[in-house]
């Protein structure tokens, strides 16, 4: 698959998200960020207006379905693995990250979660920066490596809402 077909499925994507957005974030207002500096500089994907007009920051990912058996959250670690220049992990700017999976037909997100980023970037300390570029994947087409963690090793508390196994959990 090309960046191209990458970026096709992630536009795609943008009504479902936002169909869960609705959801968990009942009467909001979308905006997206796509090639403004908000999204060019710290990675942030939307911007969701709540209901009181507060607003909140977001990046999104939504992967294909072939890698749901992995059962992990991946984020772009470094832009380019031979330079080591750092990726979105170590420039978000977002105060939540929505990462989910297609279903097998590419028609609907089958699994999703709403990480707060704050709390994420916070539990990750507990990793040092070598541990972190060390515990990463490398695609074959693309200089990028991306850092991977099993959801079952991030704590509850840094999940802020989920669709797992057709089961909606909406965390405080």
């Amino acid at each position: 698959m090309s960046f191209q077909d990458d970026l096709e499925l992630s536009h795609k994507a943008e009504p479902l998200i936002d169909n869960i957005y609705q959801l968990v974030f009942p009467n909001c207002k979308i905006t997206r960020t796509q090639g403004n500096i908000l999204d060019k500089q710290y990675h942030i994907d939307v911007v969701i207006e709540l209901s009181n007009k507060t607003k909140l920051i977001g990046q999104e990912k939504v992967l294909r379905n072939k890698f749901i058996e992995y059962n992990t959250f991946t984020v772009e670690c470094l832009q380019n693995r031979f330079t080591l220049e750092q990726g979105e992990l170590f420039n978000l700017g977002t105060q939540f990250y929505f990462h989910g999976y297609w279903n097998s037909e590419e028609t609907d997100i089958e699994k999703w979660y709403l990480f707060k980023t704050f709390d994420f970037l916070m539990w990750l300390t507990k990793y040092s920066y070598e541990e972190i570029i060390k515990n990463h994947t490398k695609p074959s087409s693309s200089n990028a490596s991306f850092f991977w963690i099993n959801y079952n090793n991030i704590p509850d508390n840094i999940i802020y809402a989920s669709f797992v196994k057709k089961t909606l959990r909406k965390l405080a």
